[in-house]
């Protein structure tokens, strides 16, 4: 079948794990037997990383397409959000809840809409799948017959509780009712959950309206880490807020506690989230790498400090797909079934002592990393076998590619 997949993110560099969530789907897909097409729509200030380059060694000249963003519909779009911030800023100096709330529509350029249109005709897609319910208006450019699918990434209903709660209200991205993220699903005939709790929730909102999946991260497994050697932790991440957040809270909180048991230790901070954290003796700031198994061979044990979040945590999964073993607060682990936890120790997101003990246990033990390690990559080939076969239910594999033209 011929497959377009719709993202305001771009997959390269893969810095996020939105990104490696999306790329990860494009070759699964492929794998599979599918013809498939990206389509990027590219967001009011574009991304200076966009690596075009890449996009097409990996996808192919041809099917990768990247959309404009015309003046007139850009007028409009700014008019419009302007409106909508307004409103939540009055709403919130009332003191009312609702303005939290975004429009569900509130994020999709208009613009967009003919282009997709257009292109649907010249390449008649079998398939159309969307990168988060935000954006879930561009399956309303394609044909009647077109399977539509939605591929949520997360639960943006009632999403900004959890960073109020936290004392964080600007950073919860994006956050609707929950008839309004249903009023997005149901524009598809399939959605994509990231874990089996949020994919619960959605199907029990769905009443028969589209069929919910649990289809959570699919990792490329290839080659793992060899060398426990180092006495040395890892964190990774994008400058999102979460990210920055608990790994400040890591290096005021628990970092100093493990540097007392363990002076030798090294925290790496790899990704954009070093920027925005504090600099601290014990901390070594390497920025961007060029995959996640670069950063694991310099520091075979990851330190998944995370106090708040949805979906699944990619960087966890990717950890243990690298046969890395993984010190993580339970919303670190959130979504991952104890069946799947394999080299992985989970502490309470307020036992920083727990932490601290079960990180310096690891790194008093070499042979114990290792074999935690091993576990962990067993779990993770259980797991992306299980990731397969779910997406093989949803778009069975191609014998042969989409003859339409």
């Amino acid at each position: 079948m011929r497959v377009a997949i719709l993202s305001a993110f771009p997959l390269f560099p893969t810095t996020e794990g939105n990104r490696s969530r999306i790329l990860n789907l494009c070759r699964a897909l492929r794998r599979l037997g599918h013809d498939v097409h990206v389509v990027y729509m590219p967001t009011r200030t574009p991304d200076v990383s966009f690596d075009a380059a890449a996009h097409v060694e990996e996808l192919g000249r041809d099917n990768f397409h990247v959309l404009e963003r015309p003046i007139g519909p850009e007028v409009l779009y700014a008019a419009s959000r302007l409106m909508h911030k307004a409103r939540r800023r009055l709403l919130r100096l009332a003191g009312s809840p609702a303005g939290y709330y975004f429009g569900l529509d509130e994020l999709w350029f208009g613009g967009f809409s003919p282009q997709i249109s257009a292109l649907d005709e010249r390449l008649r897609f079998d398939v159309a799948i969307v990168e988060y319910v935000f954006h879930s208006r561009a399956l309303e450019a394609f044909r009647p017959g077109t399977t539509r699918v939605i591929d949520s990434h997360d639960s943006f209903t009632d999403r900004h509780v959890a960073f109020v709660h936290r004392k964080q209200p600007g950073n919860y991205w994006f956050s609707v009712p929950s008839d309004e993220e249903h009023r997005g699903f149901a524009r598809a005939d399939h959605v994509l959950a990231i874990q089996d709790v949020e994919a619960d929730v959605f199907a029990r909102r769905a009443a028969g309206r589209y069929k919910v999946w649990a289809l959570s991260h699919l990792l490329q497994v290839g080659d793992g880490v060899e060398d426990f050697g180092p006495a040395a932790g890892l964190y990774i991440g994008s400058a999102n807020a979460p990210n920055v957040a608990s790994l400040t809270e890591f290096i005021t909180a628990v970092l100093p506690r493990v540097v007392a048991a363990r002076p030798d230790f090294r925290l790496v901070v790899a990704g954009e989230v070093g920027a925005h954290v504090p600099d601290h003796p014990a901390v070594d700031k390497i920025g961007r790498v060029d995959t996640p198994l670069d950063a694991f061979r310099r520091a075979p044990l990851l330190v998944n400090f995370m106090l708040v979040g949805t979906g699944i945590s990619i960087k966890l999964l990717e950890a243990m797909a690298a046969g890395v073993p993984v010190v993580t607060t339970e919303t670190g682990c959130r979504g991952l079934s104890e069946s799947y936890r394999g080299g992985v120790v989970a502490v309470a997101d307020d036992d920083r002592d727990g932490f601290c003990r079960a990180l310096v246990a690891l790194l008093d033990d070499e042979h114990r990393r290792r074999e935690a390690g091993a576990r962990a990559r067993a779990a993770a080939l259980t797991w992306n076998k299980a990731q397969y076969e779910v997406l093989g239910r949803i778009l069975p594999q191609a014998e042969r590619l989409s003859q339409a033209s």
